[in-house]
């Protein structure tokens, strides 16, 4: 009964929060004739910590992207063989649980006797990892390094770039502008089309994201992309998925998965694209 009562107040919430434009007034269903069609997510896990301890936090986590069964997802608050999770290989555990056999760690630093970073996780094979750095200036409130992890992969003949970020913390936009004014010039080269997935730490018309604009979209439908953080009932909207358009992409599903309010401090962002010819 509780469940359903959260479920209600966030559709109740979520409903008054538009943002992303559309064409469409109704939701496109997927659709095998529109092209390839890639699934994927976006997830703060908040190392697992949320409602359980250790590996079993971890172990919960999993179990949702199993659930959700995505060809692709970005992790943002990952850490693997730290004290925290009890010295366990979280990226083996994560391959293991979710059938996902292909993975890229994007390490930011040492923690707790084990590293902590980003991660992604993919069911076809990846090249081209990249993990770049970006720009900060340190502060109190800011005092840990970020990047953006980079792959390319292909599904059924079609090539695309994935990529995760975590940008810096709320109350650093100008941290934020400037990682997303590196992000800009570390993808315009690609020869691909490209899905970023991140926790932002930003609203979607914050200066930040409308910099990430000049080459990316929020892949939502409905003018809704849902709110994603303050679990188990959510407050704001800073975790999207994007996509590169007018490369052959284009946006079939996007959801906030609503059912995972325990595990974390954020809801895993859902989306599905068509990539054509």
């Amino acid at each position: 009964m509780k469940h359903k009562f959260y479920l209600l107040l966030v559709l109740l919430v979520g409903g008054l929060f538009a943002g992303c434009s559309s064409d469409d007034d109704g939701v496109t269903p997927p659709d095998e004739k529109d092209g390839v069609l890639v699934k994927v997510m976006s997830y703060n896990i908040y190392s697992g910590q949320k409602a359980y301890s250790g590996k079993k936090g971890m172990e919960a986590i999993a179990q949702v992207i199993k659930k959700i069964n995505p060809d692709l997802a970005g992790l943002q608050e990952f850490e693997t063989k730290t004290n925290k999770v009890e010295k366990a290989d979280i990226i083996a555990l994560m391959k293991e649980v979710t059938g996902m056999p292909y993975a890229f760690f994007v390490k930011t630093r040492d923690v707790d006797g084990g590293e902590y970073g980003n991660l992604i996780l993919s069911k076809y094979p990846i090249s081209d990892e990249v993990n770049y750095d970006l720009p900060r200036i340190e502060t109190v409130e800011d005092v840990y390094p970020r990047s953006m992890g980079v792959v390319k992969t292909e599904k059924d003949g079609k090539g695309f770039y994935f990529g995760v970020t975590h940008l810096s913390h709320v109350g650093n936009e100008t941290n934020r502008i400037n990682q997303t004014t590196t992000i800009i010039e570390k993808t315009k080269g690609l020869d691909e089309p490209m899905i970023l997935t991140g926790d932002f730490n930003a609203l979607a018309d914050s200066g930040p994201m409308k910099i990430l604009y000049e080459r990316f979209e929020i892949g939502c439908l409905n003018g809704n992309y849902g709110l994603t953080t303050g679990t188990p009932v959510p407050v704001k909207a800073i975790d999207f998925v994007l996509y590169t358009p007018d490369e052959g992409m284009s946006p079939k599903a996007y959801d906030v998965y609503y059912d995972a309010y325990v595990e974390s401090d954020h809801f895993p962002v859902v989306a599905t694209f068509s990539i054509n010819d």
